[in-house]
């Protein structure tokens, strides 16, 4: 996993490092293939594990696993959950500024109380 990363990271710093051409090399494109097809037969040889029962243990982690998130859909199907992500995702950096304003405002506040005692 972590040499697709790294490839992923080395296109990103050969893009990002102030060069105007943002192509990328045959290479590139063939170690992330390689890496790809990698991880995309690691998961299909586990999903064949879990499904097919070859582990009795894992294949009845998985069941329990989606048992719990049967109901967990039902409680929260998706169009609530982007719901509540996007109201997140947006009144976050609206609250993380208010809240810097006002420590800012209290160590102003206190900065000029000291000047006003010192003087």
């Amino acid at each position: 996993m972590g040499c697709f990363w790294s490839a992923v990271v080395r296109i990103y710093q050969h893009v990002s490092c102030g060069m105007k051409d943002i192509s990328v090399s045959s290479e590139s494109v063939r170690q992330l293939a390689d890496q790809f097809l990698i991880h995309l037969d690691w998961f299909s040889s586990q999903t064949r594990r879990l499904l097919l029962v070859e582990d009795l243990v894992d294949s009845l982690k998985l069941a329990a696993a989606m048992w719990v998130m049967m109901y967990v859909g039902a409680v929260f199907n998706g169009v609530t959950i982007l719901i509540l992500a996007d109201i997140i995702f947006f009144t976050t950096p609206l609250n993380w500024t208010r809240a810097a304003v006002m420590k800012l405002k209290t160590q102003l506040e206190a900065c000029k109380s000291r000047s006003t005692v010192t003087v």
